[in-house]
């Protein structure tokens, strides 16, 4: 018997585990079968629901992992026990970007706010015109720019293979309720982490000494947003 099935939608899977197998050669199971249909399910971001045993956080955190280096997928999410799966993931809204080819070939843009469930995902450096709602979700292979207000997630340098000298997010309102650069994230940011204070400043995140700093931007990155007619000088 099968110590696990997999239910697939156009935006997520579902993982039924069997509830007595060992959970070592669970989890061996489940990286040869990820690894070995790795083109079937391609290269995409998806939630994920786990049912059929209940797991410990720790537990979730390496069947994610184990998906993630055997295959091609990202887990953006884990979908709850509670939630109506089919209802969910038809839900999920993955939003398709514009290619702005001038002036700047290969930034990815949005315009308009990213909304609750809604995912955008880009392999490019990748410009939100607008907010990123709490429960929206962002993910860029390199940088990520927010000129609007960022309260939901921002995942930039998201597979960690891109060389990118100095990944970072940057966001004109700070308020994310995740954000990750490469392997280092943090859930809600506290305040004090990026506030300079009572006056609305944009904030950029970036990484030094293996962990995230927040500051004010540079006059260069505020230079490179005037160059492509998105902030225009006060």
């Amino acid at each position: 018997m099968s110590k696990f099935s997999i239910k697939s939608y156009k935006n997520g899977l579902t993982l039924k585990l069997s509830p007595d197998d060992d959970f070592k050669e669970l989890i061996q199971d489940i990286a040869l079968k990820f690894y070995t249909s790795r083109d079937f399910f391609g290269s995409s971001n998806v939630c994920l629901a786990i049912t059929g045993r209940d797991l410990t956080e720790e537990e979730e955190d390496i069947i994610v992992e184990t998906i993630s280096k055997n295959s091609y997928l990202r887990i953006s999410c884990l979908v709850g026990h509670d939630d109506n799966l089919d209802e969910y993931f038809t839900k999920v809204n993955y939003v398709d970007t514009e290619v702005v080819e001038e002036p700047n070939t290969g930034i990815e843009v949005i315009y308009g706010n990213v909304t609750e469930d809604q995912i955008v995902e880009s392999s490019n450096t990748l410009m939100i015109v607008g907010d990123v709602e709490m429960g929206g979700k962002v993910y860029s292979d390199r940088n990520i720019y927010c000129i609007g207000k960022l309260s939901g997630e921002a995942h930039a340098w998201f597979n960690g293979t891109n060389s990118i000298e100095h990944p970072f997010v940057f966001a004109l309102v700070f308020e994310p309720s995740e954000i990750s650069i490469g392997m280092l994230q943090t859930k809600n940011p506290k305040k004090n982490d990026y506030s300079f204070g009572n006056k609305l400043r944009p904030i950029i995140a970036t990484v030094n000494d293996n962990r995230l700093e927040f500051n004010q931007p540079s006059q260069a990155d505020l230079k490179t947003l005037q160059e492509i007619n998105i902030l225009k000088e006060n």
